[in-house]
């Protein structure tokens, strides 16, 4: 606990008891898992899912810091979604401006496809990383989804230069 604490305090990411709106202590993990088959991938992100909801109003404007969630869940897993995640660990308010990211981006080369192949292949590979994120996405570990955000930044702010043409 020293050690997280003096981590955390070293690089600046939030404390957990300053993490909370009301420096309420986070729910701890049950010691088991009931009702969960840690053989079955569906049964467990449905707990994680829930234990995600349920740390929500703990994570206060900071959030509890990243891969805090990791150490409160009774699975020993991440909730497999980066937007979730990013709540949860770095606050509701980085969590907004993170999918606002992402929407603003997408809107742009979704109109910018329409004319430039390079836009619409930089598309489909942003949406296929959003969509991984959402299933997969743990965001310490999500590479492909900030090279594809990066990719599609600059297509989207420098314009295409690959015209669509019919073959």
């Amino acid at each position: 606990q020293y050690a997280a604490n003096t981590a955390a305090n070293t690089f600046g990411t939030p404390d957990l008891k300053l993490a909370s709106a009301a420096n309420m202590p986070l729910p701890e993990p049950a010691a088991n898992c009931p009702n969960v088959n840690l053989k079955n991938s569906l049964d467990i992100r449905k707990k994680l899912y829930a234990e995600a909801a349920s740390m929500l109003p703990f994570a206060g404007p900071l959030g509890i810091g990243l891969d805090g969630f990791l150490s409160h869940t009774c699975v020993n897993a991440e909730v497999h979604n980066t937007f979730l995640q990013t709540a949860i660990e770095f606050g509701i308010p980085a969590a907004l401006i993170f999918a606002s990211l992402f929407v603003v981006i997408w809107h742009s080369l979704l109109k910018a496809s329409r004319k430039s192949s390079e836009a619409l292949f930089a598309l489909c590979a942003l949406s296929f990383a959003v969509m991984l994120s959402l299933i997969y996405g743990r965001l310490s570990q999500d590479g492909l989804l900030f090279a594809t955000l990066g990719y599609g930044a600059a297509i989207a702010s420098t314009g295409s230069r690959t015209p669509l043409t019919a073959s």
